[in-house]
């Protein structure tokens, strides 16, 4: 049983883990094929930077989705909902970091210190902060070694950290308002599925 969960969840985070890969590869091909730096840097960031954005996404979505599934009586296995929560929360924390990195490298240019003078690029940094936190507190032998006690409190400020991304995208100057909001509304929605009523669930199931 424990080897049939173990191999769940490594085949759920080589498929994350896939995903993200061929993305960046998009974006790093697409980089090339772009004739100006300006738009060759707004294109990295944007695709690793929504990237991010929909792994975190997803991850959050996904305990609503369960329950949802458990209302219309097709429960998915507890295994599966964690596998795939833990690989899109990694997932969102790797595809910021690279964010991070590229938007330090290109436009500020190595200036880390200007991220304070910038509303979108403090929520950015504070967002990034989060889930590197989160990744770390993500494996066990970590877990055990940082000696973590609160483990289901703490990684509930991964809700914080989707607050701070879209503070981050709503103030960035190229990232478009209604897209923004758009998503925020979304994710809004999946999370209220968690006080769906049965009876609703069961109907709409039906």
């Amino acid at each position: 049983m424990a080897g049939s969960i173990h191999r769940r969840q490594r085949a759920v985070a080589w498929w994350c883990w896939g995903a993200s890969l061929v993305l960046l590869a998009v974006a790093v091909y697409g980089a090339i094929l772009t004739p100006f730096a300006v738009a060759r840097e707004v294109w990295l960031l944007s695709t690793s930077g929504y990237g991010a954005l929909a792994a975190l996404g997803l991850s959050l979505a996904v305990t609503p989705l369960s329950r949802l599934a458990r209302f219309a009586r097709r429960p998915w296995p507890v295994a599966t909902a964690t596998a795939w929560r833990r690989a899109l929360g990694i997932t969102a924390a790797g595809l910021a970091a690279v964010h991070g990195a590229v938007a330090l490298v290109t436009y500020l240019q190595g200036q880390w210190r200007t991220v304070g003078d910038w509303p979108y690029l403090r929520a950015g940094a504070v967002a990034l902060l989060l889930l590197l936190l989160l990744l770390l507190t993500s494996f066990p032998r970590w877990v055990a070694r940082l000696r973590v006690k609160l483990w289901k409190p703490l990684h509930r400020l991964a809700y914080v950290a989707a607050f701070f991304v879209f503070q981050h995208l709503l103030l960035a100057p190229f990232a478009g308002e209604r897209l923004v909001l758009g998503l925020f509304a979304a994710l809004v929605a999946v999370e209220l599925l968690r006080f769906l009523p049965y009876r609703a669930a069961a109907s709409m199931a039906d």
